[in-house]
């Protein structure tokens, strides 16, 4: 009876924190997906359509499934960080701490790829579809998908984006922490542990160990987007789609040609960019308010 008594308000503070943790992610990924939404959909016309990222087409009508990428870049770009805390605290006694990070990234990214690719697959039929398609909403064009190919259409990418988000998730988390341990201040002393870092170092830090995450994640992230736009009765698997690209890099004669050739078509500039920003972004709008959400609660 005892033990009962002093597991169950552990058990349920525990279960609070984690709601506060969810509603934090949520708002970072509110704001997140309101801001970047047409970055987010005139890289995508880029990449299907092979043209330059700044090409004005790629920003007609830049908030076309806006509504569409705010629930689904809420849920990604939200969640990531309450269940990235979530799962360190989980695997935080069970193995090494630098582990512990890696394995919490790989799960939060792995997770939230799994649950969200159906959305993505309407958001961006969406984006590439005529005005009049995108017009008549999520439901619709939900709908209209499923009567062409079926469920199946929704898993669409669903490999791709579960080896990317993987990647990119165990990536991001631990070279984040990592760096962020290193970047406080020296002190003479070394029995005095280093000045906590900045706001400005933590974006930075951030912004860089997404890029990473970014540039090694690429490849796969190149394959779902090509798997999106081919036709449901035509879809090229991931070892096709990557050997179609090293071969049509090998075709350019220099190598300086064929590193540009690959960088425009994995999007390693403005994509790189976008997620670096984005998740700098949210990762900040996140503790924030997570620390204001814990400063009221001890009141």
């Amino acid at each position: 009876m005892t033990e009962r008594k002093t597991t169950e308000p552990e058990s349920s503070s525990a279960s609070a924190n984690n709601a506060k943790l969810v509603y934090c992610g949520l708002v970072s990924g509110v704001l997140q997906a309101g801001v970047f939404s047409p970055w987010d959909r005139a890289l995508y016309l880029s990449l299907i359509e092979d043209r330059p990222f700044l090409h004005r087409l790629n920003f007609r009508h830049p908030w076309a499934g806006v509504l569409t990428n705010l629930v689904q870049r809420t849920m990604s770009g939200g969640l990531y960080f309450p269940l990235e805390d979530i799962f360190r605290g989980i695997l935080g006694d069970r193995m090494q701490e630098s582990r512990a990070k890696f394995c919490a990234g790989m799960l939060a990214g792995g997770l939230n790829g799994i649950i969200l690719n159906p959305a993505s697959t309407v958001r961006y039929r969406m984006w590439g579809a005529p005005k009049s398609e995108y017009d008549r909403g999520f439901m619709a064009v939900a709908r209209t998908m499923h009567r062409e190919a079926g469920l199946r259409i929704f898993l669409t990418g669903t490999m791709a984006t579960l080896y990317r988000d993987l990647l990119f998730g165990g990536v991001y988390g631990y070279l984040r922490y990592a760096l962020c341990a290193r970047g406080g201040s020296d002190t003479a002393d070394p029995g005095v542990p280093p000045a906590p870092i900045s706001s400005s170092q933590r974006y930075v830090i951030n912004m860089f160990s997404a890029a990473i995450a970014t540039f090694l994640s690429s490849p796969m992230n190149y394959v779902r987007n090509m798997q999106y736009a081919s036709p449901s009765d035509r879809r090229p698997g991931a070892v096709k789609l990557l050997a179609e690209l090293w071969a049509r890099t090998r075709e350019h004669g220099s190598l300086t040609d064929a590193a540009s050739f690959l960088q425009r078509r994995l999007r390693l500039g403005w994509g790189t960019a976008r997620v670096g920003v984005g998740m700098a972004f949210s990762e900040q709008i996140y503790s924030r308010c997570a620390r204001a959400v814990a400063a009221t609660s001890t009141l």
